[in-house]
């Protein structure tokens, strides 16, 4: 999110357990409010009981289940191709990770 919305310029985690968190993110072009959890009565499933991902951007949603699997297969290729997403590239991510955990 950070390459498309921009830097983080506030985060705000608003509840913590060993089971889920959530909280806000204020970033250069967009406010981001999360959910992230293991819990069972939070996570969405579709009709074949499968995992539902979404991002929801402006009241609209995008559904981020298609394909995701191959996502993966995709970037491990690249990286063993020596063309994966380097260090650097994810260096802000992984502050505002740690920013969150702390």
């Amino acid at each position: 999110m950070l390459w498309i919305f921009g830097p983080a310029k506030k985060n705000e985690v608003k509840f913590a357990s060993s089971l889920k968190a959530s909280g806000k993110l204020l970033l250069q072009k967009a406010e981001v409010n999360w959910l992230l959890s293991t819990h069972a009565e939070d996570i969405s499933v579709d009709i074949e009981g499968t995992l539902f991902r979404n991002l929801a951007v402006d009241g609209e949603d995008i559904i981020l289940d298609h394909d995701f699997n191959l996502l993966h297969i995709h970037v491990y290729g690249a990286i063993l191709k020596g063309e994966g997403t380097r260090l650097s590239d994810a260096m802000e991510s992984l502050k505002l990770i740690y920013q969150l955990r702390n």
